[in-house]
C-alpha cells in the first residue's frame, strides 16, 4: 500500500506552486484520471472551441450558422472545427498573396486591387482559384 505525502490534503487556494506540483505529480501516478499538472478549474471554467482547436476563426459561430442554416438534420461536433480550419487556411493564403502584392507595389495596406492581381496570377493548382476574380474589384 502506497503512502500519501503529508501535503496530500492541502487547500489549493493557499498552496504554493511547489505544493501544487507535488500534489499533482503524486495523484497522477495513483490513478488514471490524474493530470500531469495542477489545473485550477475555477479560474478558467471553460475554453472556447477555437482556442482548443488552435484556430483564429470562430468555431462556435460557424457551428451556429451550420445549425441555423439547416444544412442538415444533424451537425457533428467536428464539422464546425473542420470548416473553420479550411476557411482560416484559405483566408491566410489569400492574405499572404495579397500582402506580397502590396509589398511589390510598395504599399503598406492591402486593397481589393492587390487581391485581384494576385488571384489572377495564382497557379491553377492553388486552392484560392475557387474565387471569382471579376467580383473582387
Amino acid at each position: 500500500m502506497s503512502t500519501t505525502p503529508v501535503s496530500s490534503i492541502i487547500d489549493l487556494r493557499t498552496a504554493t506552486d511547489e505544493e501544487k506540483r507535488e500534489y499533482a505529480e503524486y495523484w497522477a501516478t495513483q490513478n488514471k484520471r490524474g493530470r500531469g499538472k495542477y489545473v485550477d478549474r475555477r479560474i478558467s471554467p471553460g475554453k472556447a472551441r477555437s482556442i482548443r482547436a488552435g484556430l483564429q476563426f470562430p468555431v462556435g459561430r460557424i457551428s451556429r450558422f451550420l445549425r441555423k442554416g439547416r444544412y442538415g438534420a444533424r451537425v457533428g461536433g467536428g464539422a464546425a472545427v473542420y470548416l473553420a480550419a479550411v476557411l482560416e487556411y484559405l483566408a491566410a493564403e489569400i492574405l499572404e498573396l495579397a500582402g506580397n502584392a502590396a509589398l511589390d507595389m510598395k504599399r503598406k495596406r492591402i486593397t481589393p486591387r492587390h487581391i485581384q492581381v494576385r488571384l489572377a496570377l495564382a497557379s491553377p493548382a492553388a486552392p484560392v482559384c475557387i474565387f471569382s476574380v471579376e467580383r473582387l474589384c
